[in-house]
């Protein structure tokens, strides 16, 4: 099997958080992701132009019987790409949100990505597409 093949980019990831309330307040009101579908409590699903972010509370979907249930503990990681051109524009723009960068990094690509944290202490980037180039 070669999965490239018949795909070529991750449709969902998902992230868990038990205060849905401040990752909706997080996610839509200072990074601008639209809401597909919010049940107060169990699940925040949030559209971007060509990927879902799925945030569950983890003590509901570890439970689910509907569907395979899943959940994790601690902090996670995800990364969004931002174009090289409005890398800086992008790093500004989240300060001005009032988030915190906690880390800045240069990769051997010699590009650079920074990292925040979401309310439930995930690990959040924004990285070049072609930083692994």
């Amino acid at each position: 099997m070669n999965i490239n093949i018949f795909s070529n980019r991750v449709q969902e990831v998902c992230l868990y958080s038990r205060d849905l309330v401040s990752a909706k307040d997080f996610y839509v009101d200072k990074l601008g992701f639209k809401v597909y579908t919010y049940v107060p409590g169990t699940l925040l699903f949030l559209k971007m132009e060509l990927c879902m972010l799925l945030i569950f509370n983890p003590d509901k979907s570890k439970v689910k019987k509907e569907l395979p249930p899943h959940f994790a503990e601690g902090k996670q990681h995800i990364a969004f790409n931002v174009d090289e051109e409005r890398y800086e524009d992008v790093k500004q723009e989240i300060i001005n949100e009032g988030i915190k960068i906690i880390h800045e990094e240069k990769w051997p690509s010699g590009l650079k990505s920074f990292y925040f944290n979401d309310p439930e202490g995930h690990v959040l980037e924004f990285v070049p597409p072609r930083v692994w180039d």
